[in-house]
């Protein structure tokens, strides 16, 4: 298992990876509370342009979550990168979390992806 850590305190997410022989499974937690909000499932495909790598994806989110959205933008980047089917399992929360604090949660998802994308890819 690969894992990246990325934000502080309450606004600190965690992004661990497991490679398979055929894909990567990639669990997505933080804030206040881990739990399990949506999942996606990404699928390498050509691009229909005909330019680079694309894939087609799954989404399940829960009702009145919002972890979807992190969760199909790791699991697409990381699925046209790397070339591999990737799932996401993705749960962040803090209670009553302001629009600035999603901001900030977010971009440290998006962070951790990036850290962790550079050691899949080596």
């Amino acid at each position: 298992m690969i894992q990246v850590s990325c934000g502080e305190g309450r606004y600190q997410v965690t992004i661990a990876a497991i490679k398979t022989d055929e894909g990567i499974a990639v669990t997505i937690t933080g804030g206040t509370k881990s739990h399990v909000g949506a999942v996606v499932l990404s699928s390498p495909r050509p691009s229909l342009k005909g330019e680079g790598n694309s894939c087609d994806s799954w989404i399940i989110p829960l009702p009145t979550h919002k972890d979807d959205i992190i969760a199909k933008e790791i699991a697409e980047n990381f699925c046209r990168q790397l070339r591999v089917p990737v799932s996401v399992t993705a749960g962040v929360h803090i209670d009553n979390a302001t629009i600035d604090e999603l901001k900030l949660l977010r971009e440290n998802c998006q962070k951790a992806g990036e850290q962790l994308l550079k050691l899949l890819s080596q």
